[in-house]
This record gives structure tokens, C-alpha cells and sequence, in this order.
């Protein structure tokens, strides 16, 4: 099952004064994974979108740190997080679940039925 990375990725997040986070992929029989790292993300502001085999992830990330603090330094420039990823026909993006929990976003896509490995029964035999 194949995963790759949109090739307009990077010129999209410079477009959009982007970051795209890290992902990990987790793949087995019944599917695959993906674990996307969204640090100073609220889960409410995530969105997930799918067209055709093209799995999107945006959120924004407040570049404050807080009400009443200034800031003295930045290192991370960006507005949020863009990361498009291209899925394996293989797997089912109308079936997408998503979780979010500790800055991580998980989104378990299931493999298709239809490509699934099975017994075939001998009749006759």
C-alpha cells in the first residue's frame, strides 16, 4: 500500500505561510495509518479532507503564546500546518476515522473489501 507525499506540498505551505508537520505511516492487511504531529493545535480546528485519493490536513496554530505575554523570540514562523498525501487506491477514503489526542493526530483508513485477501471454497471435492 502506497503513501507518497504531494509534490505541491512545499509550494503550497510557502503560499500559505505553512509548515508540514511530520507523519508517520503504519501499514498492515486491513489497512494503514497515519500519525500526524500537530503541536499547539485545539482538535476542533483540524480539518481533514478528502478528493479522490488525496488525503488534506490543515490547522492553524496560534503564534502567541498567550493573553498578557509578549513574545521575546520566535523560531516557528508559520500560520499553521498543510500536509497533503496521496493514498494507494487500495484503501477506503470514505471510511477515514480520525482521533486526536496529545498534538497527534491519528487517521485510520481501512483497506478496500473488494482487494482483501481471501479463501476460496472448493466445491466438489
Amino acid at each position: 500500500m502506497a503513501i507518497h507525499h504531494q509534490n505541491l506540498e512545499s509550494q503550497r505551505s510557502a503560499e500559505r505561510r505553512t509548515v508540514a508537520p511530520r507523519l508517520d505511516v503504519v501499514s498492515g492487511g486491513d489497512g494503514a495509518t497515519l500519525y500526524v504531529d500537530l503541536p499547539g493545535v485545539e482538535g476542533q480546528s483540524i480539518d481533514v479532507s478528502v478528493e479522490r485519493d488525496i488525503v488534506t490536513i490543515t490547522a492553524p496554530r496560534s503564534p502567541f503564546p498567550g493573553e498578557g505575554l509578549s513574545l521575546r523570540h520566535r523560531e516557528w514562523s508559520g500560520e499553521g500546518y498543510y500536509r497533503a498525501v496521496r493514498v494507494s487506491d487500495e484503501l477506503n477514503t470514505q471510511a477515514i476515522e480520525a482521533q486526536f489526542k496529545d498534538g497527534v493526530l491519528r487517521l485510520s483508513i481501512p483497506r478496500r473489501e473488494d482487494v482483501k485477501p481471501r479463501k476460496v471454497a472448493i466445491h466438489g471435492a
